[in-house]
């Protein structure tokens, strides 16, 4: 029996091999892909940039690369700093990207890549680092630009923000991650900047967090930008700042977290929204709004322990930060509300600030007339089914991309037309727990499955879904069901247990119908256990 089973696993990995060949041999003649690959013998900045033949510098793929082409930078350590030529199209951009795997970098403290009055250009899967008094991108007077993922690391001397933008329009930064150190910062967008959405940034800056040194993780300076999903560590300017020409900023879904500055920011800007952010453990203010600000929101944000409250990297400055600060000409108009404020203590006398006066919430609602529906509770259970969905910037999902989620336990006191929308970045949910006892009979070649003991998350279970491994798959309102399989041999059987709300978990189990030998056979072994929403 088991020679059988051995022979078909070496079989498939023939065919697999003959098929990984067709499609390599398919991929190299493919004329929309330049190849560079540094560490290949038949490399030549001469040459055709083809698989078999590819370029060894991604400058000499740049110089010709045209509309609809992909330049992909294999392994290699290239020293550069790559201009990016011409322009793609809408339907035809030009894509630059590293390959999914092995060791490709560029490198050095001018390296990274230039984008000059150019349109339709995306930037994939980049991988910079050691940039020094250069950003590691430094993107001007273009628009269209994508930015998919990548990481964009800063020597320990550098000056200049890791990603720059200057005069960029209707651009969009997905997931770049940003290691800086002190005198650099994370992302940075001009005065000319505008319509750029900076989606799921990672900005850390853990080494400036002992000194006030102006550094910001994301400094927005231009009109109508949004800030979403992001995480930001460290900085001593600001984690997020908002400068005064910076009209209409969204910042939403944002945790920032540790350092020597303001948690967020806005510093003189009109018609930002700071919304269901999460600031913890800043050592000033965790929100500021201050100078000539009008029109602003805060609402749904969490802020937890900022202001100078013990940590150790926070020695040498100031003392007297608050979670929330109003000031200057923002206490006009400034609404603040639905924020969930813990000052180390219940009852703090120094949760907020009124134009630098500090006090907690009772006079601070009697103060600026705001925060009715402000809270000051530690615990996560306390910013649940409670925030204003009719917020400026307010997302329909969390930071990780949940929808809203209703716990029937908690009652409903948020505003707008989702009145169980969390507040803060996460949204909690509860999916049912997938628990399963399996029994095999290598005689019957047949498998029981009972998942009666998964748990519940807030609404009952209403459905399983059993797939057994040899094609079938089975769906029903019980919990036990047993399958009978063609012929012995090793399977595994996924189960899925979904609830009336349409969150779900899933776990898998392994089980071997072959027969025994010196060993007993192995039956309902976990491998894994998963939750999930359905999309």
């Amino acid at each position: 029996m088991r020679t059988p089973f051995r022979a078909g696993i070496t079989a498939l990995a023939v065919t697999s091999g003959a098929l990984f060949g067709i499609a390599a041999a398919a991929h190299a003649a493919d004329p929309t892909i330049l190849y560079v690959q540094a560490t290949s013998a038949s490399c030549s900045d001469g040459g055709p940039g083809t698989a078999t033949q590819p370029f060894c510098t991604i400058g000499a793929a740049a110089a010709i690369v045209t509309a609809g082409q992909t330049v992909e930078i294999g392994t290699g350590t290239y020293r550069e700093r790559v201009t990016v030529p011409r322009s793609g199209t809408s339907e035809q951009p030009i894509t630059f990207r590293m390959a999914p795997a092995g060791g490709r970098e560029l490198a050095g403290p001018t390296a990274g890549f230039v984008i000059d009055g150019q349109h339709d250009i995306r930037l994939e899967r980049l991988q910079v680092t050691r940039s020094g008094d250069v950003p590691a991108l430094d993107i001007r007077d273009s628009s269209a630009i994508t930015i998919q993922g990548g990481s964009f690391w800063l020597d320990e001397t550098a000056t200049a923000p890791a990603i720059r933008l200057v005069g960029v329009t209707a651009s969009r930064l997905n997931a770049p991650f940003i290691n800086g150190w002190p005198g650099g910062g994370g992302l940075s967008m001009d005065v000319a900047t505008t319509g750029v959405v900076a989606n799921t940034v990672t900005a850390r800056a853990p080494g400036l967090t002992r000194a006030v040194d102006g550094s910001f993780g994301i400094e927005v300076a231009g009109p109508g930008n949004t800030i979403i999903n992001s995480i930001v560590q460290g900085y001593g300017g600001a984690g997020i700042m908002i400068g005064p020409d910076a009209a209409g900023t969204v910042v939403a879904n944002n945790w920032v977290y540790m350092g020597a500055g303001y948690g967020i920011h806005n510093h003189g800007a009109a018609g930002t929204a700071i919304t269901n952010n999460l600031v913890r453990s800043r050592c000033l203010d965790g929100i500021r709004v201050d100078g000539a600000s009008s029109t602003v929101s805060v609402q749904n944000n969490v802020l937890v322990a900022n202001g100078h409250l013990g940590q150790t990297y926070c020695q040498g400055g100031p003392t007297d930060g608050v979670e929330l600060g109003i000031y200057d000409d923002a206490i006009g108009d400034t609404v603040a509300d639905y924020n969930d404020a813990y000052h180390s203590q219940a009852n703090s006398p120094s949760v907020y600030s009124w134009n630098g006066t500090p006090m907690g919430l009772a006079a601070f609602r009697t103060a600026s007339g705001q925060a009715a529906n402000d809270k000051e509770a530690g615990l996560s259970k306390d910013h649940q089914d409670s925030a204003n969905s009719e917020a400026p910037g307010y997302q329909a999902t969390d930071r990780s991309g949940k929808a809203r989620a209703d716990d029937p336990s908690v009652p409903n006191t948020g505003a707008g037309p989702v009145t169980y929308a969390d507040r803060g970045p996460i949204e909690t949910v509860r999916a049912p727990t997938a628990l399963t006892i399996v029994t095999a009979n290598i005689t019957t070649s047949t498998v029981t499955v009972d998942a009666s003991t998964s748990q519940p998350g807030w609404l009952p279970i209403t459905s399983y879904t059993f797939s057994f491994g040899d094609g079938k798959t089975i769906t029903q309102t019980s919990p036990l069901i047993t399958h009978r399989y063609k012929r012995p041999g090793k399977y595994t059987v996924l189960t899925t247990v979904t609830a009336d709300d349409g969150l779900y978990s899933s776990r898998t189990d392994l089980i071997n119908l072959l027969p025994w030998t010196s060993k007993r056979p192995t039956l309902g072994r976990p491998l894994k256990a998963s939750a999930y929403r359905e999309p």
